[in-house]
């Protein structure tokens, strides 16, 4: 009898770190859809696959892009912009 392992298949999205679309990633990040292109465009945005001509965003990709916006005061804010290439 052959051995199975409990793995998903591969194929499968886990449950809790799913693949969205742009609209439902701008959603996410309470963005539109518009910002959410024009920030893959300038690369100001977060990681994304590119599978055909489809774009799909993990949402562990999109916490960790919000988590890398955040902030504690205007300068803070000034200093990260000023830095950005």
């Amino acid at each position: 009898m052959p051995v199975q392992f409990n793995r998903p298949h591969p194929g499968v999205i886990p449950q809790d770190d799913p693949l969205l679309d742009t609209p439902a990633a701008a959603i996410y990040a309470d963005l539109s859809v518009s910002t959410m292109n024009k920030k893959r465009l300038d690369g100001s945005g977060p990681v994304y696959y590119k599978i055909g001509r489809c774009v799909r965003y993990r949402k562990s990709d999109l916490d960790h892009w919000l988590n890398h916006c955040r902030v504690n005061s205007t300068t803070e804010a000034q200093a990260k912009a000023a830095a950005l290439p």
